[in-house]
């Protein structure tokens, strides 16, 4: 069978997730073609050059203020451009379906593309951790903006959800009061990750970190402005630190092609870039982060427990963050209390309880194949 999988291209996390199911269902015989734009493109030229992929579109990003946070405002008044880019996105999905002619078309959260399988007569699926967007003090623009994509969402054939069920769900926020008719077809899968759990290189002998030291693990996510903006304040903290218990491997998460390592000092590696993340992941003791749903799925279903960063005023990862707090296997730290950053690390780390609620939650669904449930599911809406 032949699979278009068209992601958005804000961020690496939907990127990761799509090239897990790619590869899977390309495992299986099938043919797959990718599309995506702006940083999806970024990280499938790294990540998955060996396979065939499209330009859905310009690069297109909400706007944002110096801290990462977003600009709803700014966003607002340039609505007529972002109206421009969404016809370029749904123009080129269409040209690229057309071209492709696919069995099934799986789109992971672009409205466009499930518009352009409904127009060229295609069977679709979307994947989602994100159903509705949380505007904070924008109760009504919220209730408009969530009837809409439920709306748009009700175009595909199926409704899958990346993440874990009630009451684990990351996404939790984001499912609560949506339309009954999109409520009754969200098909909870599980988290789209490949978990390697396979003895790999040892990172502590490779780059000589010290066997005392509790291994923290910073990956930074996101858009460009919400990466620098978390950067640089929590590597201003890390050179701070005095301690002889930690030792930080920081990500940038800069894409291009660059050195992996950036900078070292006695208690911290900078990457620009980490190649070969489970390597990394497996050997972690804590994960700080942006909240993002992918790396803080991947963390869970390893058993590490999570110091999470949200970028200010971004309700996604803000409520992300909280929902791990709820389930006891992580921390919230707001950006303004960053120089709070090593007791909380402590705190994380001298508490068992953070560690074995995560370990709970990843002994619970390791039997998952989530990839396995969302293809059935896939192919079950050919039907």
């Amino acid at each position: 069978m032949k699979f278009y999988v068209s992601f958005m291209g804000i961020g690496y996390g939907h990127a990761s997730r799509c090239v897990n199911l790619a590869r899977r269902l390309i495992s299986m015989g099938n043919e797959v073609f990718l599309s995506s734009y702006g940083d999806g493109l970024r990280f499938l030229a790294r990540e998955a050059i060996d396979l065939p992929v499209f330009r859905g579109g310009k690069k297109v990003v909400w706007k944002m203020r110096e801290d990462g946070s977003p600009d709803i405002r700014g966003t607002l008044v340039s609505l007529p451009v972002y109206t421009m880019s969404f016809m370029n996105h749904l123009r080129e999905e269409v040209q690229n379906i057309e071209a492709v002619n696919p069995d099934i078309v799986i789109s992971d959260s672009r409205i466009a593309t499930l518009m352009a399988a409904s127009v060229l007569e295609i069977p679709s699926v979307v994947v989602l951790n994100q159903p509705k967007i949380l505007l904070s003090k924008r109760h009504l623009l919220e209730r408009i903006l969530a009837r809409l994509m439920g709306f748009a969402w009700r175009m595909s054939n199926t409704v899958l959800m990346a993440d874990f069920p009630p009451p684990y769900t990351i996404s939790r926020a984001h499912t609560d009061k949506l339309p009954r008719s999109l409520t009754n077809r969200l098909e909870f899968v599980g988290p789209l990750v490949e978990v390697r759990r396979e003895g790999r290189r040892s990172i502590r002998d490779l780059l000589d970190i010290p066997m005392d030291r509790k291994i923290v693990l910073v990956m930074i996510s996101g858009p460009e402005k919400e990466r620098k903006s978390l950067f640089s304040d929590i590597i201003r903290v890390i050179r701070e630190y005095n301690g002889r218990e930690l030792f930080f491997l920081v990500s940038k998460g800069d894409s291009e092609d660059h050195p992996e390592i950036s900078d070292r000092g006695r208690d911290y590696i900078v990457f620009n870039w980490i190649s070969d993340k489970w390597a990394f992941l497996n050997q972690a003791d804590v994960m700080v982060c942006r909240g993002g749903h992918t790396i803080l799925s991947e963390s869970l279903l390893l058993g590490i427990p999570v110091v999470s960063i949200p970028t200010p005023g971004h309700t996604e990862k803000m409520e992300n963050s909280r929902s791990l707090e709820r389930i006891g296997a992580g921390f919230l730290l707001e950006q303004h209390r960053i120089d709070n950053l090593i007791d909380v690390l402590r705190r994380v780390l001298g508490d068992e309880s953070y560690r074995n609620n995560a370990k709970r939650i990843g002994d619970m669904f390791s039997q998952w194949d989530s990839m396995d449930r969302a293809i059935g599911l896939t192919l079950s809406s050919l039907c």
